[in-house]
């Protein structure tokens, strides 16, 4: 986990941008109205990322979910942030794991989100790895969380984003928003430059 710019190696000039790219967003998200339709400050988890050469760099914070499918291998390169909230929600009630928790880097159990909380920057992590042509990367939200740990088990067809989205939409309770972003990476064409296709897929809670 990065804390601070200062302590990002000299060549990762890249996730100092998406380091400094979620900080962005929390501050825009501090911009909107401070009115308050429940208890706590309304956030959002987030990922962004960028494909340079054949590298895939990234930044993310809350249970956003990023995985990496190639022939050989699928693994998500994401943690998840609330692992221990969730272990141990019998604990809190909703108040305290929204309030007192949230954000707070001094708390064991502590998650980020993006609500315009000065502390973000203690939860935002960034990473980067080689892809090879033919690997695609996923991008969800923690909606889908359960079937993409079904579909790394299961090792299924992927299919296309709104395709993924209506499936889990099926095999479990709309709980949450969920949109899901598929990258297929083609190489580097003859111009050295990455070759990418991608889609988008959103469903709203309702």
């Amino acid at each position: 986990m990065q804390e601070s710019t200062e302590n990002f190696p000299e060549n990762s000039n890249i996730e100092k941008l998406l380091y400094s790219a979620m900080k962005f967003g929390n501050e825009t998200v501090k911009k909107y109205p401070k009115y308050r339709q429940y208890d706590f400050l309304p956030g959002a988890v987030g990922i962004v990322s960028i494909i340079v050469d054949n590298v895939f760099y990234y930044a993310y914070i809350g249970d956003c979910i990023g995985l990496k499918i190639s022939k050989k291998e699928r693994f998500i390169f994401t943690d998840k942030q609330t692992k221990l909230v969730h272990k141990y929600r019998h604990i809190f009630d909703k108040y305290t794991i929204r309030n007192i928790i949230c954000n707070n880097p001094n708390h064991p159990y502590a998650y980020g989100v993006l609500n315009g909380n000065e502390n973000v920057d203690k939860f935002i992590q960034t990473g980067n790895f080689i892809l090879n042509h033919g690997d695609k990367v996923i991008l969800a939200t923690d909606g889908v969380e359960s079937y993409i740990m079904s579909y790394i088990e299961k090792n299924f067809e992927l299919g296309t984003a709104k395709d993924f989205v209506k499936a889990s939409d099926s095999k479990e309770e709309q709980e949450d928003d969920k949109s899901v972003i598929i990258i297929d990476y083609e190489g580097l064409d003859s111009n050295d430059k990455s070759a990418i296709s991608a889609e988008f897929s959103i469903s709203t809670r309702t």
